[in-house]
């Protein structure tokens, strides 16, 4: 069963910063708490990593450093092509604690070893596929501005769009929402707004319990 993460950060407004929302997959998981908060600034259009296959690793914050030494010695065990080095590897992309990202070149398929590595990396919660950041709008209704962002993003001939993993229809799914912080929705609102735009783009079938891919919509509070 694979995962997805929206996790990122959205535009200043007022002189603050908003919510943030940021987009990934996730290979497999393992339950942990999440990160603490962290401050992003952030673009006001979807971010596309095309050019790279990523990963984002969660941890404690503070543990950044900790946990990119590990996946470095580790990655160095396995016989990848091409090798991880540290340039690879950012502490608190976009600012966010307790977040490692680990980027690879497009053209490389996803290794299995590498997932498997990954997500036996002792201080790591979470290991999830990252593709997207996007803004959580400063609106009245941030769950259907969210909406209207998301089924807003143009579809490539083939796929691709906030969660490429959808493309085709053919994949069922469930949205989770993980939020830090206080805000004027609920979890259960931004899994509803975020569920019905990616079923509008896609096709796809939205399921509570027979599902192929979770969608992890993650909310990280602004300051």
């Amino acid at each position: 069963m694979k995962r997805i993460v929206l996790l990122g950060p959205a535009p200043r407004c007022n002189g603050l910063l908003c919510p943030r929302v940021m987009l990934g997959t996730c290979p497999s998981t393992r339950v942990g708490h999440m990160a603490a908060d962290g401050v992003a600034t952030a673009p006001t259009q979807v971010v596309s990593l095309a050019a790279c296959t990523s990963f984002i690793l969660t941890t404690n914050a503070g543990l950044e450093q900790l946990t990119a030494d590990e996946l470095l010695e580790a990655a160095a065990a396995i016989n990848l092509d091409p090798p991880i080095e540290s340039a690879d590897v950012e502490l608190r992309p976009w600012n966010c604690f307790g977040r490692v990202l680990l980027r690879r070149p497009a053209t490389t398929a996803v290794d299995p070893a590498l997932e498997r590595t990954l997500t036996a990396l002792r201080s790591v919660h979470d290991v999830l596929h990252h593709h997207a950041m996007l803004p959580l709008p400063d609106a009245v209704d941030p769950p259907l501005a969210l909406y209207e962002l998301l089924r807003g993003v143009p579809l490539a001939e083939g796929g691709g769009g906030p969660v490429p993993t959808l493309a085709g229809g053919e994949r069922s799914f469930r949205v989770s929402c993980v939020r830090e912080g206080a805000h004027a929705f609920t979890s259960l609102d931004i899994e509803r707004e975020a569920g019905g735009a990616l079923h509008e783009l896609y096709g796809a079938k939205a399921s509570m319990k027979q599902f192929d891919v979770r969608v992890r919509v993650d909310v990280a509070k602004g300051v």
